[in-house]
């Protein structure tokens, strides 16, 4: 196997902490919008407000519904990706070549030294593990490369 399927391969098992990113990102903003929100309600509770305030403050909830909503389908796309990687690492035949592809692909774990020693194996042998199961693993990533250069035939 060359080395631009085995960066293929990588790029698609790292999809899941790609999710897992994106979803800490929206939490942060809804947590700042929250947070500015309420700032803004204590700020302004002295004072009558007026509708182009109250406008305001609607958009400002209305802005972190819509974040919410963003955040749930984020979560449901994090968790079908992380079924999908998983069932791949699963069917591999060997234990540790799965370990070291959980703890590097679904743990998140990016550090070798790491990995090696939260498996008790050398980080060379973990290395080497990672190969031989990029190797063996089996991705969609060529099966729809090949149905489409098929089609173009």
């Amino acid at each position: 196997m060359n080395d631009k399927e085995i960066a293929d391969k990588k790029r698609w098992l790292w999809r899941y902490q790609r999710c897992r990113s994106s979803e800490k990102q929206l939490r942060r903003q809804i947590a700042l919008e929250r947070e500015r929100a309420t700032a803004t309600t204590k700020a302004l509770s002295p004072i009558m407000v007026t509708s182009s305030k109250s406008n305001t403050m609607e958009s400002a909830i209305l802005k972190i519904v819509e974040r919410q909503e963003k955040l749930y389908k984020q979560i449901i796309k994090t968790e079908i990706v992380r079924d999908e990687i998983e069932t791949a690492i699963n069917s591999l035949p060997d234990d540790r070549m799965k370990a070291v592809l959980q703890e590097r692909y679904i743990i998140g774990t990016s550090r070798w030294w790491r990995i090696a020693n939260n498996l008790n194996i050398s980080e060379v042998y973990a290395k080497k593990l990672e190969r031989r199961a990029l190797e063996k693993l089996y991705t969609p990533v060529y099966e729809s490369s090949d149905t489409m250069s098929m089609l173009k035939l």
